[in-house]
């Protein structure tokens, strides 16, 4: 139960971060062409 919770956070985590840090490197990109 509680490693499963744990997974499923880290999950969350995992997809948050990628939200915020792709659009951020994207925009970082098109800053520098």
């Amino acid at each position: 139960m509680g490693r499963a919770k744990l997974v499923f956070f880290i999950l969350i985590f995992n997809l948050m971060f990628y939200n915020l840090l792709l659009p951020a490197f994207s925009n970082c990109i098109i800053y520098t062409y």
